[in-house]
């Protein structure tokens, strides 16, 4: 029997033993969503927005950033909702989901990620324990309670250009920092609560796939 069957299993029962107690081992309570979370019903999350009913088209080669942006804030501005990316390949850069949005997407839905970093804003975020002025990631969300990302699609960095031009960097000077080179995450949730991220695929990140701060 491998070793990576008895490492899934070793974790499998070390979770349902935490779920089973009150305190993490440090002593710290054990916060009442680990032992209640529960899949997502979208149903439950408000009016769905399909990005292509509401001027989005289904086309990879066009990039559709400002159009989902504007699918989310129409969400917010009608007290919330899911916004929903359908089968096929829509290219964005960063969008910055509101309090009362979500993102759901389904099987064969893929946002990608734009790979010049010309289309990514510079705004001040948290980076290597740091707030700084860098790119954003392509899903932010910020200060919400209760943000959920599901379904069976993907969330694609589309990072190849990106490692590239940082393996060619480090070649040049091996001293050089993740920071020296720019290039933006997936998903950045930060000063948040009640957040879910389930059932989807994250792949092709130009940097850190997730970042979760505060």
């Amino acid at each position: 029997m491998s070793k990576y069957f008895w490492s899934l299993l070793i974790l499998a029962s070390c979770s349902n033993v935490l779920k089973s107690q009150d305190k993490w081992p440090d002593g710290t309570t054990i916060d009442k969503w680990f032992k209640e979370n529960k899949p997502t019903d979208i149903s439950k999350l408000g009016k769905k927005y399909i990005l292509t009913a509401n001027g989005m088209k289904n086309d990879s080669t066009i990039l559709q950033t400002k159009q989902l942006q504007a699918v989310i804030d129409l969400a917010a501005k009608n007290g919330g909702g899911v916004v929903v990316v359908p089968k096929g390949t829509f290219l964005i850069s960063s969008v910055f989901f509101k309090q009362g949005t979500h993102l759901h997407l389904e099987n064969g839905a893929k946002l990608k990620g734009s790979d010049d970093i010309n289309d990514f804003p510079v705004v001040m975020t948290r980076m290597e324990g740091q707030t700084v002025k860098y790119f954003p990631a392509l899903i932010n969300a910020d200060g919400l309670d209760g943000f959920t990302i599901s379904g069976k699609g993907t969330l694609d960095g589309n990072g190849l250009r990106f490692w590239k031009s940082f393996w060619k960097r480090r070649e040049w000077n091996p001293k050089c920092t993740n920071m020296d080179e720019m290039r933006p995450r997936i998903i950045y949730v930060s000063n948040s609560k009640n957040v879910q991220v389930e059932g989807i695929t994250i792949k092709n990140s130009p940097f850190w796939s997730t970042h979760y701060y505060k």
